[in-house]
């Protein structure tokens, strides 16, 4: 029963009083009485807006998992004021909606505080149904909004307690954007139910979800296919919530064959899998599959809801009734949208629409349940979102431009008349409808084909958009130095660096796992096309990093400590090998720089336990191009110890190949990745880190000093070192994993040192190290311990812009530089008189940039290569993409 003022799921807060209806991660535990007087506050205030305004108040509001926020969202509700629900910083992002439709408030979030700023746009007449304006679809560039009215809410609410039987007991969790139509009916539902809900904007591959998830005994997970792939790739635990009920699944088509196995993963768990349909004009569920049926109806929707009815349409509009005879899947019930607005006076008007023709094809089987089999030509839909090719048509003409927009397999093509700005039609659609630019292709017709009646023939057209598709592949023309290709998105950047074919919109850096060298190539790329690379962008998902606009680049430029320190350790080892330059401890700075990259690209998919992407990111290319480096000597002049071969490199006396000495360095960091997957396989040191990756750290490091102080200690005072050992105990030399061991964890500590109080611990263990040098030259101790201390400071080395931008892309090729520089080394000191001839400095002038210069020359033709290679297999790759989308 709806009151006149509320919503259903309002008038349970008083019922629920002292159960916990949110959890916050900032205020902890809200009562539904503590909810209620904030949503009563709320209320308060925007009736005396109202009163000052004269009439009902349109509110936007940027609604995000606080409780401040949701308080204010719901206090609106309870008004009775009608709300455009906006994504956090759309206002901004994108005014489109607020420029169209005049909100006479709008409702943003700042600090962890919900900020209300009051316009000047005038009374607007409301129709009094009227209670929730949302996007079409989620698109947040389209002003079109579906008007929602209270019963459409609330009946919408009911059905899913219903069908899902949640009650008191429940919790569940905001795996999904509130302002995204299924997040907010998890919302609705939840307070409807009186079950709590546990607030986060940690993305579900975030470990800080996944001990939310596990602490908190969540009983009910909201997914959409896309989390699904990520959660199941990763080797996400379902069962570890104890108290797990149902998963449910909507937001887009999930295969058969997924929800299959998903099915049975949930019958092995004890719990049940819901694959839900709806659309936001449904407010937004229309369909369910009982987890009974599952498995003989993975490729349906199902049933409609309680209080719902799908049929299907024929061509002339009637009723389909026989099994198998496809049509226009339509919905009624007490949830369809009263229609849409497009312009601010179309607020005013009431239902125009009983029957949602959902613009799918589909079918009715035999069993009674209903099977999507096409969608409506004038429709695409791309990661959950429909997306109206008329309407896309209809954005362009408003932008000036001219294209007519094709669905082609699932992928958004724009043909366009010769002469048009491809580039600047994709970057206006993917502003206005959020979309990453690499999933809008523009292609030019020569002529538009017409018909006979002087219409567009949209056949010919599809069959033009279906052949350009069809030509298209990714560039393929390698960068030289560092510089984009003409054509090639972020997504390409990302999936070339870290050598994953498959890169999905929200992926990023931090989830993709990139090394060293595929952080800078991409930090280099970005610079390229931004001008300055954003600060956070390792985190930031693909998507969002192809909307930001380029800005100018500054004569000045900041290099990031780390490069600095892998420059100048690489130099240090050039020299120490060339002259003998009293620079000994480059080596172990870069045993710190693993650390400190390991923490950086690798440390959550670590937690997460994806150990073979960790493994093939760790060990691709650097151990496929040093087997290539030792079989190739070992032709040619033999004498390659067996030990090298066996990655123990590190270990024993001198080498049979003087070449081929600095590549024990390879074998000690293949231990390094070795040892770390090994670690992470323990579920309880996998948990422990993932909740302080610091403090994991810290105990590592701790661990394995005091393990190298017992192995080395005598009663005699001899000091701890690379040389020394306790009676018949081992010894561990410079070269060896266990002495190496702390110099990792050191790295890891110092990426992680985000506070005054860690920095001061790591500073303490930056001074511990230097006990692992005693015996060694002191240039051993400075080296590490200086570079050490700058990468905790963090601050960058100041240069002219050009300059940084090369000396990021020379640190891109240091792996190069270290596997080839002892063969310029041998040719200046030994194969030639250049060393008598030049001295000490002079081959130290010549020989590392010559190092530097060869590193650079090997590392363009090994990304030359692996380019043909990539291209070779692109319609293996490309299919792979498809199916992953």
């Amino acid at each position: 029963m709806i009151c006149e003022r509320h919503l259903i799921f309002l008038d349970n807060f008083s019922r629920h009083g002292d159960a916990v209806a949110l959890s916050d991660p900032k205020l902890g535990d809200i009562s539904y009485g503590q909810l209620a007087a904030e949503v009563d506050a709320w209320r308060r205030r925007f009736d005396r807006m109202a009163e000052d305004l004269g009439a009902r108040v349109l509110l936007s509001i940027e609604i995000a998992p606080c409780t401040a926020v949701i308080a204010a969202y719901l206090g609106a509700l309870s008004a009775g004021h009608p709300v455009i629900l906006l994504a956090p910083g759309q206002t901004r992002s994108a005014p489109e909606i607020a420029n169209r439709y005049l909100p006479n408030a709008v409702l943003t979030m700042a600090g962890g505080a919900c900020h209300v700023t009051v316009t000047d746009a005038g009374p607007v007449a409301l129709h009094p149904d009227l209670r929730l304006l949302l996007s079409t679809s989620g698109t947040t560039g389209d002003p079109r909004l579906v008007r929602l009215s209270q019963e459409n809410l609330s009946s919408n609410a009911a059905a899913i307690v219903d069908y899902l039987k949640l009650g008191v007991r429940d919790v569940g969790i905001t795996a999904l954007p509130l302002h995204y139509s299924y997040g907010m009916s998890v919302l609705h539902s939840h307070l409807l139910a009186g079950a709590r809900l546990v607030l986060t904007e940690a993305s579900v591959t975030d470990p800080a979800f996944a001990q939310l998830y596990r602490e908190n005994r969540i009983t009910n997970l909201p997914l959409v296919p896309h989390q699904i792939d990520l959660l199941q790739a990763m080797g996400f635990d379902f069962n570890a919530s104890a108290d797990l009920r149902l998963i449910t699944q909507a937001g887009g088509r999930l295969a058969a064959d997924k929800v299959r196995d998903f099915g049975a993963l949930a019958v092995k768990g004890g719990w049940d899998f819901y694959v839900m349909y709806g659309q936001t004009e449904a407010s937004p569920r229309m369909a369910y599959v009982p987890p009974g049926d599952l498995p003989a109806n993975s490729d349906t929707i199902g049933k409609a809801i309680p209080g719902g009815r799908l049929w299907i349409a024929g061509p002339d509009g009637t009723e389909v009734t026989q099994p198998g005879m496809v049509g226009e899947l339509v919905y009624e019930g007490p949830n369809v949208m009263l229609g849409y607005a497009d312009k601010r006076a179309d607020l005013a008007l009431g239902r125009e629409i009983t029957d949602l023709r959902t613009g799918d094809i589909a079918e009715q089987t035999s069993s009674g349940y209903f099977r999507i089999v096409g969608r409506e030509k004038r429709f695409v839909k791309l990661y959950g979102l429909r997306l109206s090719l008329d309407q896309i048509e209809i954005q362009l003409a408003g932008a000036g431009m001219r294209g007519h927009a094709v669905a082609v397999n699932d992928r958004l093509v724009i043909m366009t008349p010769p002469d048009t700005a491809g580039p600047a039609v994709a970057a206006f659609l993917s502003t206005a409808f959020a979309l990453p630019r690499s999933d809008i292709l523009v292609a030019e017709m020569p002529e538009l084909p017409i018909l006979t009646s002087g219409k567009a023939d949209l056949r010919r057209i599809a069959c033009l958009a279906e052949a350009a598709l069809a030509r298209t592949e990714r560039a393929t023309t390698p960068p030289k130095f560092g510089k984009s290709v003409p054509g090639q998105t972020l997504a390409d950047v990302f999936s070339e660096a870290t050598r994953i074919p498959v890169v999905r919109p929200d992926d990023s850096f931090q989830s993709l796992g990139g090394d060293s060298l595929a952080y800078l190539r991409v930090v280099l790329a970005l610079e390229e096309r931004l001008g300055v690379v954003p600060n956070g962008w390792e985190s930031t998902p693909v998507s969002e990093l192809d909307h930001l606009q380029p800005r100018p680049r500054p004569a000045m430029g900041r290099l990031e400590p780390d490069v600095v320190l892998r420059l100048l350790a690489v130099c240090c080892v050039i020299l120490t090998h060339l002259n003998y330059w009293p620079l000994s401890g480059g080596t172990w700075l870069l045993v710190v720089l693993i650390g400190f990259t390991l923490a950086r690209g690798q440390s959550r998919l670590l937690a997460e336990g994806a150990y073979r992407r960790v493994a093939l990111n760790l060990a691709y290319p650097i151990l496929p191009i040093y087997f290539v480096i030792i079989i190739s000597y070992e032709i040619i002049r033999g004498h390659v110890p067996l030990r090298m071969f066996l990655l123990i490199g590190n270990y024993g006396g001198k080498f049979g190949a003087p070449l081929l000495e600095p590549l024990w360095f390879i074998s000690l960091y293949t231990q390094v990745i070795i040892g770390f997957l090994l670690i992470f396989s323990v579920p309880t040191v996998r948990r422990a880190a993932a909740a302080d990756f610091f403090r994991f750290a810290a105990i590592g490091f701790a661990a394995t000093l005091l393990f190298l102080i017992a192995c080395n200690y005598t009663p005699l005072g001899v000091p701890l070192s690379a040389y020394t050992r306790n009676g018949d105990g081992p010894t561990f030399t410079l070269r060896s994993l266990p002495l190496c061991a702390p110099l990792v964890f050191l790295g890891w500590m110092i990426f992680y040192a985000t506070t005054v109080r860690k920095k001061a611990i790591t500073a303490t263990a930056i001074v511990a190290s230097c006990f692992l040098f005693l015996v060694t030259p002191v240039s051993y101790q400075i080296i590490v311990s200086c570079g050490a201390t700058w990468l905790i400071i963090g601050a960058g080395l100041p240069l002219p812009s050009a300059v940084a931008r090369f000396a990021r892309q020379a640190a891109a090729a240091t792996l190069f530089v270290y596997l080839l520089h002892n063969s310029v080394i041998h040719a200046i000191k030994y194969a030639t008189p250049l060393h008598e001839i030049l001295g000490p400095m002079g081959a130290a002038l010549i020989g590392v940039p010559i190092c530097y210069g060869l590193g650079m020359i090997a590392s363009g033709l090994f990304d030359l290569a692996e380019r043909k290679i990539r291209r070779a297999r692109q319609p293996q790759i490309q299919a792979v993409s498809d199916k992953a989308l």
